[in-house]
């Protein structure tokens, strides 16, 4: 029996996506659909009955190394629906980042030298210090972490995106190390 999109149907919080298109070429060299690389953007196909936040026709961004991929159309695949990152609106021509579970959309800025009278050594400043940022958007499962305000979290985790030309990081509320409600840290 060949499993495809029309005769699956997901159980539990499970979801079925078709993943981006990947790029077929690259300056000019084709790449083999084995290799190449797909992004972390997906359209809902169908979901599972805990999943009934998703629908058919959501724009998604997943986690990649949570998902499956058992189909022979390899664009489809089938992810848990607590390791979506967001979903994508548009609103106002501009599709906007909503975070969903315990996700945050945060926008980075630079650690700065001096936090209220407190001088930071260089040694904070070496190897993977913490990275900065103010709160835009929280997923519906966050419990600590509100918009507007900012935080520290860990160097190396969470995706990088784009929305309108403006560059933001998508990290799970576990990763904040620390936060302060409003002004700069």
């Amino acid at each position: 029996m060949i499993i495809n999109a029309d005769n699956f149907k997901p159980l539990r919080g499970l979801v079925l996506i078709r993943r981006d298109e990947p790029e077929s070429e690259s300056d000019g060299i084709f790449i083999p659909d084995n290799v190449q690389l797909r992004g972390w953007r997906a359209t809902v196909i169908r979901s599972g009955p805990d999943a009934t936040t998703y629908i058919n026709g959501d724009s998604i961004l997943f986690l990649k190394e949570y998902t499956i991929l058992r189909f022979q159309d390899r664009a489809l695949a089938i992810t848990d629906a607590k390791h979506i990152l967001a979903k994508l609106l548009v609103k106002k021509n501009v599709e906007q980042i909503i975070p969903q579970n315990k996700f945050v959309l945060i926008e980075p800025y630079p650690l700065p030298d001096k936090i209220a009278s407190l001088y930071l050594s260089d040694k904070s400043k070496s190897k993977r210090p913490p990275k900065t940022g103010r709160v835009l958007r929280v997923g519906p499962d966050c419990h600590d972490v509100k918009p507007h305000y900012d935080v520290w979290f860990e160097t190396g985790k969470g995706v990088n995106c784009v929305e309108d030309g403006d560059a933001f990081k998508l990290i799970d509320e576990e990763n904040i190390i620390a936060m302060r409600n409003g002004g700069a840290l």
